[in-house]
């Protein structure tokens, strides 16, 4: 069967009658290119797409590595203090020793007739002072100031531990509450409060050290995270002879501001007790 042209009369309402001839393959280019720009828009669509996600997760590197980098200095600065402070007591450390050797010399100098005085009664012993009761001790090491328990900013989900050889492991959620275009950005630290030996006993991942209510000195040692939706993160601790109470996940803002405190009771073998997150 042969091809038919298509006839196009175009009539105007004065002059001539226009006629052209249309040929069916005409209809298929068209149609060919509408299928190329079609396709030319969905890729170009494809890869805004995969651009916009490449650049936010740039920009969230970007935030973990200037939260690093702060943590470093702060790593840093804890350096150089210790530094000053160790030689400050190294040189109070020698004046010490000045003054106890000056002492002796003068002591030699003066001898007192100690056999001709006779030797002096015994002053009366002092009463022992009373110690602290170990339950005012421990009411002051537990006792803890008002905390924010819950926040609207960050929380803390899906809290899962369980014992690996030697190792407590504890894998947690830090979720951002807020939209994800504004990412929650900040410092997280997991404290273990135990028993060892009868005593109580707390430590910190990352390690740190800690007041005796058991926070941060420098915040800036917990771990940095910047959140759109949530993020993973991995805590390990020592078993040995520990009696397990309870972790405790604190959360401060790149500022230090103390944003969320979640606790999470713990059996003494390290299992979580059968109560829910309240982070």
């Amino acid at each position: 069967m042969g091809e038919k042209d298509m006839d196009i009369v175009l009539v105007r309402k004065s002059g001539p009658v226009q006629s052209m001839k249309f040929k069916p393959w005409w209809i298929y280019f068209l149609f060919l290119v509408l299928m190329l720009m079609l396709a030319g828009l969905g890729a170009g669509s494809y890869l805004l797409y995969h651009q916009q996600q490449a650049l936010k997760a740039i920009a969230e590197d970007t935030r973990l590595l200037m939260l690093r980098a702060e943590r470093l200095e702060a790593l840093v600065q804890e350096q150089e203090t210790r530094a000053l402070l160790a030689q400050q007591a190294e040189q109070e450390r020698a004046h010490a020793q000045a003054v106890a050797a000056a002492k002796k010399g003068r002591a030699a100098e003066e001898k007192k007739p100690a056999a001709e005085a006779g030797a002096k009664p015994a002053a009366a012993e002092s009463k022992p002072k009373p110690e602290a009761k170990p339950e005012t001790r421990q009411a002051a090491a537990h006792d803890l100031p008002p905390e924010p328990t819950s926040s609207d900013l960050v929380g803390v989900k899906l809290v899962r531990v369980r014992r690996q050889g030697s190792e407590l492991k504890v894998i947690f959620d830090v979720t951002n509450r807020r939209e994800p275009a504004t990412p929650a950005v900040g410092y997280v630290t997991v404290v273990l409060r135990a028993q060892r030996a009868g005593r109580p006993w707390i430590e910190a991942w990352p390690p740190m050290r800690l007041t005796p209510l058991g926070r941060p000195i420098n915040y800036r040692r917990g771990t940095p995270f910047s959140v759109q939706r949530y993020r993973r993160l991995k805590a390990n601790f020592a078993i040995g002879d520990k009696v397990f109470e309870r972790l405790e996940f604190l959360v401060y803002s790149r500022e230090g501001e103390l944003l969320l405190v979640s606790r999470r009771d713990l059996t003494p073998q390290g299992e979580p007790k059968p109560a829910g997150d309240n982070g």
